[in-house]
């Protein structure tokens, strides 16, 4: 919602860590090097998506920062506003999205102001919905909260409210899992072959592949292929 911060002091409840995921995004992006970024929150300033912001902006106090503050990207007006605020900014620069579905507007708007995601800057959201991420091109990275711990806090509490109605609301915060890296922050390297083959093991690397498998992906041989990472 809105505001759901003094939810917890009338009802039994789990909660984001809101701090975490920003944290988390401003350590992927200062390991590619980046010193300018911008925020694209909620349109509709969603509580969480509030927080977010908030917690980026004190993570990437020390380097240049510009939020966005427009209307959504899903209208023409918030459409013209975002291309206006991604061409001002200095290139490189991280973009750290409130969460993954907000990405479907943004890339469109990053098609048409000519940018290169993985080149003039590079992207994370946040909740790791494959659907999303794996839909869009070049993949989006992003980071994965914890809802297991969450699902089973909520059941810890609901099972201590059964056993004790009387007792005060309790909240418990869990926190994320880290940075699922996809394209959309990764650095190309120097050589398409290599490209291919590190996009192939993000995408299939807990099946049951090979080395053959990432050297037919790249269109070369295995002995190239192990030439070409060993470089």
């Amino acid at each position: 919602g809105k505001d759901s911060s003094g939810l917890w002091r009338r009802l039994d409840c789990t909660a984001q860590n809101t701090k975490a995921p920003a944290v988390a995004a401003v350590r992927r992006f200062r390991e590619l090097g980046l010193g300018n970024f911008t925020f694209i929150g909620d349109p509709d300033r969603a509580f969480w998506s509030v927080e977010r912001g908030r917690h980026f902006r004190t993570a990437v106090r020390s380097w240049t920062h510009c939020a966005y503050e427009g209307p959504s990207a899903e209208k023409p007006d918030g459409f013209k506003a975002l291309c206006r605020h991604l061409t001002a900014l200095e290139r490189p620069f991280g973009v750290f999205l409130a969460a993954d579905y907000l990405a479907v507007p943004f890339y469109a708007a990053v098609a048409k102001t000519g940018l290169a995601i993985g080149k003039d800057l590079f992207v994370i959201g946040v909740d790791d919905d494959e659907l999303i991420c794996k839909s869009l091109s070049p993949a989006l990275s992003s980071v994965s909260l914890d809802f297991t711990r969450a699902g089973r806090d909520a059941i810890v509490l609901l099972d201590e409210r059964l056993k004790d109605p009387t007792r005060p609301p309790q909240c418990r915060i869990y926190g994320t899992l880290g940075v699922t890296s996809r394209a959309s922050s990764t650095k190309p390297l120097s050589d398409p072959r290599l490209n291919r083959g590190r996009t192939f093991i993000q995408e299939h690397g807990c099946e049951a592949i090979d080395a053959t498998d990432v050297a037919g992906a790249m269109n070369c041989s295995r002995r190239l292929a192990e030439k070409l990472f060993k470089e």
